[in-house]
């Protein structure tokens, strides 16, 4: 049995280039950040829509859309080890993909296309 390859086989190394201070600097420095993704609404048909916020996703009329038409979540979804819950209701926590759909919203507000 050969445990290790000979020395013929191996790729040789290649040697370490020196850099200035300033090819440093440049490595190191931050990338710039990602462009925001353009927020675009959703399609309209037959004049209802399918609202955006989170934990809301009702189709609606868009002539009635009022400033509390819409009971959402005004946090994200959070999605760790096992459990679910929305930043905005951290309290609440669970495991089953049913109940946490079932958490009770924390925002009331127009529907988001």
């Amino acid at each position: 049995v050969q445990l290790f390859k000979p020395a013929e086989e191996i790729a040789p190394v290649p040697e370490a280039v020196p850099r200035s201070a300033e090819a440093l600097k440049e490595a190191s420095a931050p990338a710039p950040a990602p462009a925001p993704k353009e927020d675009k609404p959703g399609p309209i048909v037959d004049g209802k829509g399918r609202c955006r916020n989170g934990g809301c996703q009702q189709t609606f009329a868009v002539a009635d859309n009022t400033d509390t038409s819409c009971k959402f979540h005004s946090g994200a979804p959070v999605f760790h080890d096992a459990g679910k819950y929305w930043s905005c209701c951290s309290k609440k926590r669970c495991y089953d993909w049913d109940e946490f759909m079932a958490i009770p919203t924390c925002s009331v507000g127009p529907h988001k296309l």
